[in-house]
């Protein structure tokens, strides 16, 4: 059975972080990756009312956000409210994986909300953007791409390894594939040890790309 999707209403949401204001919280952490859905309806209220609270406090969001539903209002309410770190989820620049995987992201969108957040004066450190490697069929130079075309956009890169989820259809690609089997041990499938299994990548390429990102985020 598929859990539904359920908010909290949004004067509870005020209160609770009105409530942990007043006992000394400062940070918030939004980690719904759906945070921005519907944003007429709810973040954008939420966020008008924070700034009208005058609230000393910061927001981040560690898991990738959709790049597509920030408009310019949006990027100025995310601007006002204290943003401090921002994640978008692009995944990888291939299109046609991009639609494979349900198209909630393209290079288009990423680069425009990009910019709408340069604009409000949001820096390369303050905006991160999530590239996977080892996706079912995705070799290397494809993940090189992706990490060229995040330079070119001066935004912070965080590399994250595939892992397949039981179930899905990764794992149904997979299986079909013989790449792995389905009595698969879940341990395997941490992403701290699937990639190297798995991936067919060198190990050495794995580990000079992920330096190479390292050392991009630095500067």
């Amino acid at each position: 059975m598929v859990a539904e999707y359920q908010r909290q209403p949004l004067n509870d949401v005020l209160l609770e972080i009105i409530d942990l204001y007043t006992i000394g919280i400062r940070d918030f952490a939004f980690y719904d990756d759906a945070l921005l859905v519907d944003s007429e309806e709810h973040i954008k209220p939420l966020l008008r009312s924070v700034a009208d609270a005058k609230l000393d406090i910061r927001f981040h969001t560690p898991n990738g956000l959709h790049a597509r539903f920030i408009d310019e209002e949006l990027a100025q309410l995310i601007k006002e409210t204290n943003f401090k770190s921002i994640r978008l989820s692009l995944e990888t620049v291939d299109q046609k994986r991009q639609e494979k995987t349900g198209g909630k992201v393209n290079n288009d969108d990423l680069e425009k909300t990009v910019k709408l957040l340069k604009r409000q004066g949001f820096t390369k450190n303050e905006i991160g953007v999530y590239l996977m490697y080892g996706l079912p069929g995705q070799d290397v130079l494809e993940v090189k791409e992706g990490i060229n075309f995040l330079k070119r956009l001066d935004v912070r890169i965080y590399l994250t390894e595939f892992s397949p989820i039981r179930g899905t259809q990764s794992w149904i690609e997979l299986i079909n594939k013989g790449i792995i089997h389905e009595t698969l041990d879940p341990l395997i499938t941490n992403n701290t040890v699937f990639c190297y299994l798995y991936s067919d990548y060198d190990p050495d390429e794995i580990e000079a790309m992920r330096l190479d990102v390292k050392k991009y985020n630095v500067k």
